[in-house]
């Protein structure tokens, strides 16, 4: 599930970093790259790529928007009410 998420626009607009961006990645000396330091080691991402975090404290790289944890919450809830009209439907008979 993920928490949060950032879209890196480049190193030009370094002040807009997120705190668990800034502590999760690195620069390297003559590179536009910004590296994140992942499960599956460190990898590159360029610039106008999402950095996502997510409840465990991983980050991952996407090239689009990834889902956020509204969609989660709403799919759970929508199969909680679900779960319970066809239980109670059962109990009924």
């Amino acid at each position: 599930m993920i928490v949060k998420s950032w879209k890196f626009k480049g190193y030009d607009k370094a002040d807009n970093f997120p705190p668990w961006v800034q502590q999760n990645t690195s620069k390297r000396a003559n590179s536009d790259l910004i590296w994140v330091h992942t499960q599956e080691g460190e990898m590159s991402a360029k610039e106008g790529e999402w950095i996502a975090i997510d409840i465990k404290g991983h980050l991952t790289i996407y090239e689009e928007k990834p889902d956020s944890l509204g969609k989660d919450i709403i799919a759970g809830i929508a199969f909680a009410i679900i779960s319970a009209v066809t239980i109670i439907t059962f109990l009924a008979w």
